[in-house]
């Protein structure tokens, strides 16, 4: 399971900062969420997404122990998480018509759905490759 974790955390953080913190649309509705009674909103945003990497270097550095699996389970536990989650996405799209992120919009506005899924698969292949490093990093550390 660490690799998934470790996956998770470094993803949320990057991706945060990457994508989501510096967008416009993002800033604007943080904005509007402000002004409707979230003072914290902006620190909350950081609190939530900031803390990922920083905490998952922590703990791995710490070697807290966790139960080991094949390298090729592990791997796989990645991919189904990441699946599942793009099925939901998908499905969540199909019910409301919106993405849950903004830069998902933008791609499919400004180059097309076909983009949209190239992006969403690179973003499969940079989550596998960090299931990869922490499935390395933990073995390095034993």
């Amino acid at each position: 399971m660490f690799p998934l974790a470790f996956a998770l955390a470094i993803f949320l953080t990057v991706a945060y900062y990457a994508l989501d913190h510096f967008n416009p649309e993002q800033q604007l509705r943080r904005g509007k969420l402000k002004m409707n009674g979230y003072p914290w909103i902006f620190l909350n945003q950081h609190l939530e997404h900031g803390l990922g990497a920083p905490f998952m270097i922590l703990f791995t550095y710490l070697h807290l122990p966790t139960e080991t699996v094949p390298t090729y389970l592990s791997i796989f536990i990645v991919a189904v998480y990441l699946t599942l989650y793009l099925v939901f996405i998908h499905l969540n799209w199909v019910a409301t018509g919106s993405w849950p992120y903004p830069f998902i919009e933008e791609i499919e506005r400004d180059a097309g759905s076909a983009a949209r899924e190239a992006a969403l698969l690179g973003l499969v292949g940079l989550f596998t490759a960090l299931g990869f490093l922490g499935k390395f990093c933990y073995q390095q550390l034993q």
